[in-house]
């Protein structure tokens, strides 16, 4: 039914025309914040302008049309009220929110946490906090901080830049956290081990911190003894025993306790390295021995069945026998047939010819060309 129908049924036609009236005009009465920049209940880094934009409205109160710039920071509550078409009361409340202070970033905190000796080993995921505060009242409080994930290169004074933003949009200066990152373990190159008579020779390069080594057995009744630290390239143990098998473990843990190790095993003894015994050869064989402790030089002495036919006394431990030689006024030839030479170690001055014990002796076969 339309309201002019009811109209005439109620024989109003007046009433009725002010009453539709009266309805339109009710729905058309408003009162609108207007803030510059909008919108209102928002955070603001700027002045805030309030404007009150009001439909079919009189008699209001709060509701200056001239617009009010606030300026401090804090929160402003600011009501308009006034009658509508029908005098009926009607408000509208804005709320003015301004933050001009940035943030500041407080610490960055490292997530795996360092390890006891202050050094980060893996990636480090960096989350950056900060706090928010005015000066009188109260601001828009942190909106977000740097998130950040540091993965090298390694060094002691690593860093990484970090900012906090509040809801405002004001930005914090540039934070520095710094911090010590080594995810790589110290090189160590291969411990090399060379043995003699009562001795085992370690060697080793490129070890990035000092180097401790173990040795298994160790020394007297232990089990093991470390007999070496230091960060050299070369250790000398004289206190082994020969035919006795020993384990030697060379460790090396950089400031930020990486720890490097390589094993290797000497069996130190006294004898011959070449020729083989009973090897067969076409020539003049090559002759190397163990270096005998304290030795100021050796004799070598070849026999061809019962016959000695050379004695000739090196400073090294390696000699090369010839094809043909001059042995006590006898001029030899290293013909075919077996040989036997034997080897023994020369202490003090050479004119005294005082030898030790035997350092080993071989059998070698030369056969025809």
């Amino acid at each position: 039914m339309t309201a002019r129908t009811h109209c005439l049924m109620i024989l109003l036609g007046v009433a009725c025309s002010l009453v539709m009236v009266e309805s339109r005009a009710l729905a058309a009465s408003s009162i609108a914040p207007i803030c510059t920049p909008a919108p209102c209940n928002t955070w603001q880094q700027t002045d805030v302008s309030l404007q009150w934009n009001l439909v079919e409205i009189h008699s209001t109160t709060g509701c200056e049309q001239a617009p009010a710039p606030f300026k401090q920071e804090g929160r402003w509550t600011v009501t308009c009220s006034g009658l509508d078409s029908l005098d009926q009361p009607i408000s509208r409340t804005a709320i003015i929110l301004i933050d001009k202070t940035p943030p500041k970033v407080a610490q960055a905190i490292g997530s795996p946490m360092p390890n006891a000796l202050g050094w980060h080993t893996s990636a480090v995921n960096l989350s950056f906090q900060g706090t928010d505060t005015g000066q009188v009242a109260p601001t828009s409080g942190i909106a977000s901080c740097t998130q950040a994930i540091y993965s090298g290169p390694d060094t002691a004074i690593a860093s990484m830049l970090g900012t906090c933003r509040d809801v405002a949009g004001n930005v914090s200066e540039s934070f520095t956290h710094t911090f010590k990152y080594d995810a790589t373990p110290p090189a160590l190159a291969p411990l090399a081990a060379e043995v003699d008579d009562r001795v085992v020779k370690l060697r080793w390069t490129g070890a990035e911190a000092p180097i401790a080594i173990a040795r298994t057995p160790g020394i007297g009744d232990e089990a093991a003894s470390v007999v070496y630290r230091g960060s050299g390239e070369a250790f000398t143990d004289a206190n082994v025993k020969n035919s006795v098998s020993y384990e030697y473990r060379a460790t090396v843990t950089d400031a930020a306790g990486h720890v490097a190790t390589q094993v290797v095993g000497a069996r130190p003894f006294r004898g011959f390295f070449a020729p083989a015994d009973g090897a067969r050869v076409t020539g003049a064989p090559r002759l190397a021995w163990t270096e005998i402790r304290n030795a100021g030089y050796y004799n070598i002495q070849l026999f061809r069945g019962s016959k000695k036919i050379l004695s000739v006394w090196p400073k090294t431990t390696a000699y090369a026998l010839r094809s043909t030689w001059k042995f006590q006024g006898t001029r030899f030839k290293l013909a075919p047939g077996a040989y036997r030479v034997y080897i023994w170690p020369g202490f003090g001055a050479f004119a005294k010819q005082r030898y030790g014990r035997i350092v080993g002796s071989r059998t070698f076969v030369v056969r025809p060309r």
